[in-house]
């Protein structure tokens, strides 16, 4: 859009707001607040598509508390198409090269292979909004890409989204602790999912704790994670954390007096909160010992179905959001009765539902993010940027964190796997070796100019 042209729309809406604000003001004082929150969101989606970004990503971990107007139209999708409309308005026109890394090529074919086997499912219908999910995952790691183009914007988007996911453990507990529920969810329905949550953020915390100040803050972060995620009594997450742990030890990335001033810390704030809420924390122990035998069996068999299905239907699986509805085919001897269960393991979910080539996708990703990762942090190190490449080691420990973890939860579809991917991404660019042209052979001319 030419200059000239987009400074006379600007001047015009702003004139327009203006006459609005100053009759609602005049006629009814509510309507003008309504009005001027109206105005600063509309600003944003014209000028800010950065700052939707971050708030975007700050509703995650409330992401159920926030199902407003409604259950299917929430305040996390509305925010997301508005950064899709802003994104697409501030550079409508403009001849950018997109931004485009290896993550996205497997990301992109993930989807494909989905799309293929929603049109061959079993009941398409049935699976229309998963398969819209895959996409908007993949969109939001292509966004992500454009908009977050330096370090210092991947520490923005990870320092929000720690301390937006430890305010949820702290709410969490909260209910927690005055016995509301059996576990911890807090603004998350499955505690499995919050756990999952909370697990992938405890890393970039423990980043910030050692390089940002207040310190206080960043402490009082991580032990109110730690305890959100102890209160989900989820024993995927914790799984996923004592891989870190034992990857940082073996590798020598993480020192072994972190990893044991880890450990004590989780001791003490587990003994403590015992100590302290003894009644109430013993009774959802018993609880969870209650049902602990039934949910293992269930989860094996839901395996051992995922498995048959695959074995059944390779190339395309039998569907998007599938398993659930033919489960019941494969499971005769079920010990939890569910009305429409999910596999409990996000990547036999993938291989039974849409097809072996859609896992091969999911797994490249996800590899293609880890060796990105560490590519980055060799040559930084080689480089002598140490300090800079410890972000590359934390989040290789979040994407570890979450690969263990959704081994036991079906939560492909959850925003940490591919935050992380996207981030990882990201710092890739920044820093990839731009190697020169070879003698005698023609440089390539400039890419497709396609609006970014």
């Amino acid at each position: 859009m030419p200059r000239a042209l987009s400074l006379t729309l600007t001047g015009l809406l702003v004139a327009a707001l203006g006459i609005g604000l100053a009759w609602a003001t005049a006629f009814h004082t509510a309507l003008a607040v309504g009005a001027v929150v109206l105005v600063i969101g509309f600003v944003v989606v014209l000028t800010r598509p950065e700052w939707l970004l971050v708030l975007f990503v700050a509703t995650q971990p409330w992401e159920h508390a926030l199902a407003f107007p409604t259950d299917q139209i929430t305040i996390p999708k509305l925010l997301g198409l508005a950064l899709l409309g802003s994104w697409l308005l501030q550079n409508l026109g403009d001849r950018r090269v997109l931004r485009w890394a290896p993550t996205l090529n497997w990301a992109a074919g993930l989807f494909i292979f989905v799309l293929v086997s929603f049109m061959l499912s079993l009941n398409p219908g049935g699976g229309a909004v998963k398969t819209i999910s895959y996409f908007l995952y993949v969109l939001f790691a292509f966004l992500f890409l454009q908009l977050v183009r330096s370090e210092d914007d991947v520490r923005r988007v990870l320092r929000t989204y720690t301390l937006a996911a430890a305010a949820a453990a702290g709410y969490a507990l909260m209910g927690f602790l005055q016995g509301h529920g059996g576990r911890a969810g807090g603004p998350i329905d499955d505690p499995n999912d919050f756990a999952f949550i909370l697990a992938v953020a405890v890393p970039f915390s423990v980043y910030f704790l050692g390089r940002e100040r207040p310190r206080l803050l960043w402490v009082l972060a991580t032990l109110l994670l730690s305890g959100g995620i102890l209160a989900t009594f989820s024993r995927g997450a914790i799984l996923g954390l004592i891989a870190v742990a034992l990857w940082g030890l073996l590798t020598g990335r993480v020192p072994v007096g972190g990893v044991l001033a880890g450990a004590l810390a989780l001791i003490v704030i587990g003994i403590a909160g015992y100590r302290t809420f003894q009644p109430l924390v013993q009774e959802r122990l018993n609880e969870k010992q209650h049902i602990a035998g039934a949910n293992i069996a269930s989860r094996q068999a839901f395996w051992k179905a995922a498995l048959q299905m695959a074995a059944g239907r390779p190339l395309y699986g039998v569907g998007p959001q599938q398993f659930g509805a033919q489960s019941q085919r494969y499971i005769l001897n079920d010990p939890v009765i569910l009305d429409n269960p999910v596999v409990h393991n996000a990547h036999l979910e993938i291989l039974a539902e849409d097809g072996i080539l859609a896992l091969f996708a999911w797994i490249g990703m996800l590899i293609a993010a880890w060796r990105m990762l560490s590519r980055t942090r060799a040559r930084l190190a080689r480089e002598g940027i140490g300090d800079r490449g410890r972000l590359c080691t934390t989040l290789q420990a979040s994407l570890l964190c979450s690969v263990v973890a959704v081994t036991f939860l079906s939560d492909q579809l959850k925003i940490p796997v591919w935050l992380i991917v996207a981030m990882a991404s990201a710092v890739w660019l920044e820093h990839r070796a731009v190697a020169p042209a070879p003698a005698g052979r023609r440089t390539p001319g400039p890419a497709l100019p396609v609006p970014a």
